[in-house]
Parts: structure tokens; sequence; C-alpha cells
């Protein structure tokens, strides 16, 4: 699994991820790699929680199709995501994510993908969405905002690097079957109208 936080706004995208890759089952790390991918050409990126080799297939087969922005990339993941992805669901749960900026409306959005749901496409809401938050929420039912504000920080690269330290602090004391496995580096990506910028 990973860490995987982000806000998405109308004129903005944040998305911050680790990179430590962990064995699914004994969560022993195997290798640092990034998680996040930018399909710059399209102001676009895809990344995902799950399974590592699912997220890869599927930024290979994006990058063998002709995507101009996100609206391409929706069409293409609703006609072959499932086809392409299915045969991974028996390594557990996925989530592939894509967010670019819609021309046409002037505006930022995003779509989950989750194997749960045969991949349909689910448009996500703007805000903040932190996952896993049960570190950051502790034992309540919903994430608040007041919960946030714990992680102010002049920037908003600053904000994410806060969050993830708290759930890495909190998953290393989970037992083993428990644990998603965060490690590596923090890394965050801002993706704005006109550029993208990658910060580790």
């Amino acid at each position: 699994m990973t860490a995987f936080n982000y806000l998405l706004q109308k004129d903005l995208v944040i998305v911050a991820m680790d990179t430590l890759v962990s064995h699914s089952i004994d969560k022993r790390p195997l290798k640092l790699i990034s998680k996040i991918h930018p399909i710059s050409h399209a102001n676009c990126l895809i990344c995902g929680t799950g399974s590592l080799e699912a997220i890869q297939s599927w930024r290979n087969w994006v990058e063998n199709h002709n995507i101009t922005n996100i609206i391409d990339l929706n069409i293409l993941a609703k006609k072959d995501i499932n086809r392409l992805l299915f045969r991974y669901n028996k390594y557990g749960t996925t989530t592939v994510y894509q967010f670019g900026y819609d021309e046409k409306h002037s505006e930022f959005i995003g779509y989950a993908y989750r194997s749960t749901n045969n991949y349909q496409f689910e448009k996500l809401q703007y805000g903040i969405g932190i996952k896993p938050d049960a570190g950051i929420k502790g034992d309540k039912k919903e994430l608040s905002i007041e919960m946030l504000n714990k992680f102010k920080s002049d920037s908003m690269e600053e904000f994410f690097y806060k969050i993830m330290k708290e759930q890495k602090l909190y998953d290393d004391k989970l037992p083993v079957n428990e644990k998603v496995g965060i490690g590596g580096r923090c890394q965050v990506i801002i993706l704005s109208k006109n550029k993208y910028e990658l910060i580790n």
C-alpha cells in the first residue's frame, strides 16, 4: 500500500505520496520508486494505491495512447481499465487516481477507479483526501478541519509532509498484519494550469 494524500481545487491539484514499496504479506521493504506519474503534455497525472503492477500496467497502457487531456484519459479508462487490471484483483484491492485540467470548463477534475467497484469511475469532490486516515482522525468516524488544523504550515507541501510524518508514526506502531507500509521519501506534486512541480 502507500500513503496517498491530495488537495483538489478548481485551479490546483496537489498530491503527496511516499516512495516505499513493501511486500504485500509480511510488509518487508522491497524498493523505493516514484508513485506519481505526470503526463505533462496533457496536464494530467496518474497515481494509485494497492498493486504496484496494476498501476504500472495502467500507466504503460496510457503512454501507448493519444491522450491530450483529462477527458481523453477518463474515456480511455472507462473503455479499458477494468479489462486491463481485473487480473490483479487477486493480489488485493487497487485504486487508480487520475487528475487533470479540463480546458473546456477551465477547472481541474479528479477521478478514482477502485477494484472494489470494478474500476467504475468516481468523480472526486473538491477538498482534501487523506489515506490512510486512521492515524490522523484517531477514533473519530470522520476527518474534520479541526483535526487538520494541527498540521497548519506556511506552504501546502509542508502541510502534506507533516501529515505523512504522522501517518508513518502511526503505521510503524501497528502489528505487521495491519500495517500499510509507509516510508522512503515524501514526494509532492503541484499541478496548476500552466505547469507542474515535483518536490522531493
